[in-house]
C-alpha cells in the first residue's frame, strides 16, 4: 500500500496554512514536492486535525525531524486511544457503521491540538477520554438494540456458484457457515429471517459452497455430505466437487 514519504511539514498558524514536502512512495525514484495541505479548508484547526489523523492512519510516513508538533500529536492520539474501553474501529466494522470511528478520531485529534497549544489541561484531556468512553458504551448499546434479531455482522462473503441466488457467509467472531438469499445481504450486514445456519465449525467448507469445481473432496466428506443432506431442498447449479452424490442426497440439479 502506497503512502506519502514526508520530509517536512510547515505549520503556519498565523496565516492558517500547512505546507507538506512529500513524495508518492509508489514512484521511484522518489520525487519530493512541496504542496499546501487542504488549501480549500478555511478552518485551520480542522485542517490540522485532519492532517494528524491522516498521519496516524499511515497515509503520511514522517521522516525523522519532519515536524515535532505533528509527531507528538500522533503519539498523544495513540496513547489516549489505548485508554478507551473499546476500539471504535472494531465496533464500526462490526456494526457496518464507521461514523463512531470518525467521531472518536476527530475528538482525539481535537484534544491533542488543544492540549499542545495549551488551550486545555491534561485533566481536561482525561475528561474528554472519559466522555468518549461513555459515548462509545451508549453507541454500542443503541446498535445492539437496533440489530437484535434483525441483523448479523458478516466477516466473509461469497456469491455461491453451487446455489444460484444465494451467498455463503461467515459471521464475524464465529466459525460457522450461513447460506442466505443474496438479496438479504448488504456489504457486511445480513438481514435475518431467511438464513440457513450450517452449524458449528463449518467455515472450512466455505470454498466448496461459494466457488465449486474443487477437484479434491473434503477430508471429512461424510460430515460434509451429512450437512448438505439437510439443505437438499435448495436447487443446486454446480457440484461442489466432482462425483458429489447430489441425487443420493436429494438435490434437484437445475443445470
Amino acid at each position: 500500500m502506497s503512502y506519502y514519504a514526508t520530509r517536512g511539514i510547515k505549520i503556519d498558524k498565523k496565516n492558517k496554512r500547512i505546507t507538506v514536502t512529500c513524495a508518492d512512495s509508489s514512484l521511484r525514484p522518489l520525487q519530493f514536492l512541496k504542496t499546501e495541505y487542504m488549501p480549500e479548508e478555511e478552518n485551520f484547526k480542522e485542517k490540522l486535525e485532519n492532517l494528524i489523523i491522516s498521519v496516524d492512519e499511515g497515509n503520511f510516513h514522517l521522516y525523522k525531524g519532519a515536524n515535532k508538533f505533528v509527531a507528538l500529536a500522533v503519539s498523544n492520539m495513540q496513547k489516549w486511544r489505548s485508554c478507551l474501553s473499546k476500539s471504535a474501529y472494531s465496533l464500526g466494522v462490526y456494526f457496518n457503521d464507521m461514523s463512531i470511528y470518525t467521531k472518536v478520531e476527530h475528538t482525539l485529534a481535537e484534544a491533542t491540538v488543544q492540549y499542545l497549544y495549551n488551550e486545555i489541561s491534561f485533566t481536561q484531556v482525561q475528561e474528554k477520554i472519559q466522555a468518549l468512553n461513555h459515548f462509545i458504551a451508549d453507541w454500542e448499546k443503541d446498535k445492539k438494540s437496533e440489530w437484535s434479531g434483525k441483523f448479523l455482522s458478516i466477516a466473509c462473503a461469497g456469491m455461491s456458484n453451487v446455489f444460484p441466488g444465494y451467498v455463503i457467509l461467515i459471521p464475524r467472531n464465529e466459525n460457522n457457515l450461513i447460506i442466505a438469499p443474496e438479496t438479504d445481504y448488504h456489504t457486511g450486514k445480513l438481514n435475518l429471517g431467511r438464513e440457513i445456519c450450517l452449524g458449528k465449525d463449518t467455515e472450512k467448507y466455505f470454498h466448496y459452497l461459494a466457488f465449486s469445481g474443487i477437484n479434491k473432496k473434503p477430508d471429512d466428506v461424510e460430515e460434509f455430505e451429512n450437512i448438505m443432506s439437510k439443505i437438499s431442498d435448495l436447487p443446486i447449479n454446480i457440484l461442489p466437487y466432482k462425483d458429489f452424490p447430489y441425487i443420493k442426497l436429494g438435490f434437484r440439479k437445475i443445470a
